[in-house]
C-alpha cells in the first residue's frame, strides 16, 4: 500500500491510533491537521476524520456543518487535480451528515435502523404525542444535519406525572 495522508486532528484517540495501526503495517503516514496547511504532498491515499468544532451550542452547529460540508466539497475537488485516492470520499461523509437521507438510504438497502418519529420537527406536543401514541417513552432527539452525535440528546417522559429528563 502507498503512503496513506490523515486530515484529523493531532493527539486525538482516532489519529493516534490510527497512526499506530499504519506503523503496524509498515504504512507511512502523514498527519495533515484540520486548519493547517495543505502538504506539499499529495500522493497516496486520503483519510478524513471529522474536524473537532469548538462550539457546543446548538445555535452554531449548522453554521461549523456548513464549514465542513464545504471543506469536505473542496477535498473532493482536490482530488480531481491532483489524482488524491480516498479512504472514505468526501461525497459519502456528504450524504453521512443529513442524517434523514442516509436513514432513507439504508432503510433502502435493508440495513435495520431505529424506527424515526417522523415529522416533529421541534414540536415537543407533536413529539409527546407521537411518544404517547406508540407507547415510547424514551427517544434521541438529533438535529437532522450534523457529524456523529453532535446535537443529540436522551429524552425521557413521564406521562403519568408529566415528568420531562
Amino acid at each position: 500500500m502507498s503512503r496513506i495522508l490523515l486530515l484529523g486532528n493531532p493527539g486525538t484517540k482516532r489519529a493516534v491510533y490510527f497512526q499506530k495501526a499504519a506503523a503496524q503495517m509498515g504504512v507511512p503516514c502523514h498527519l495533515w491537521a484540520w486548519g493547517g496547511p495543505q502538504p506539499a504532498d499529495l500522493t497516496g491515499i486520503l483519510k478524513i476524520d471529522p474536524p473537532l468544532w469548538d462550539s457546543c451550542s446548538l445555535g452554531g452547529l449548522s453554521g461549523c456543518v456548513g464549514q465542513y460540508e464545504r471543506e469536505l466539497e473542496g477535498l473532493a475537488g482536490l482530488a480531481d487535480r491532483c489524482g488524491l485516492r480516498f479512504f472514505n470520499h468526501p461525497a459519502s461523509i456528504l450524504e453521512l451528515l443529513d442524517k434523514k437521507r442516509c436513514k432513507e438510504k439504508l432503510m433502502q438497502a435493508q440495513i435495520p435502523v431505529t424506527e424515526p418519529l417522523a415529522g416533529a420537527g421541534g414540536d415537543v406536543e407533536r413529539l409527546l404525542c407521537q411518544m404517547e401514541e406508540r407507547r415510547i417513552f424514551q427517544v434521541f432527539v438529533k438535529p437532522r444535519y450534523g457529524s456523529g452525535a453532535a446535537g443529540a440528546a436522551a429524552f425521557r417522559w413521564q406521562p403519568k406525572s408529566g415528568g420531562m429528563a
